[in-house]
């Protein structure tokens, strides 16, 4: 399965990597940039999405600040990928709950099955077992 991990955290890359990493393809992205990139150059079906909210990305545009967050992110996705390449699953992984609410309600709202949780190890612990099943 593809896994596709977007996080500014790069312990948390390297403990999903570690872990998930023997039995399915992990695609890293550490920044919004990272992850559009990606989406731009890749078509291939993610199977599932692990999503932080929080990327520390704020920039200054036009005189606003702009956070290029987990959330910006799925409006790029949800406008700008084919619904035949969504992800099957998505995970959002951040302890901020109200923009974790946000991304899940977008993604829901896509058909998109999603929950919310904060990270830790083992909630990758769990999925390499849950995964493994499937």
């Amino acid at each position: 399965m593809i896994i596709f991990f977007l996080d500014d955290n790069i312990e948390r890359h390297d403990y999903a990597e570690k872990v998930l990493g023997r039995q399915h393809l992990l695609i890293h992205a550490y920044s919004y940039d990272d992850a559009i990139e990606y989406l731009k150059l890749n078509n291939q079906t993610i199977g599932l999405m692990m999503l932080d909210h929080d990327l520390g990305d704020l920039r200054e545009e036009d005189g606003h600040k702009i956070d290029y967050n987990g959330s910006k992110f799925v409006d790029y996705l949800l406008l700008n990928i084919d619904k035949s390449n969504y992800p099957t699953r998505a995970i959002i992984h951040s302890s901020n709950y109200s923009g974790a609410e946000n991304m899940k309600s977008k993604l829901h709202s896509a058909g998109i099955w999603t929950e919310v949780c904060s990270y830790s190890s083992s909630l990758i612990d769990r999925l390499a077992t849950s995964l493994t099943v499937q």
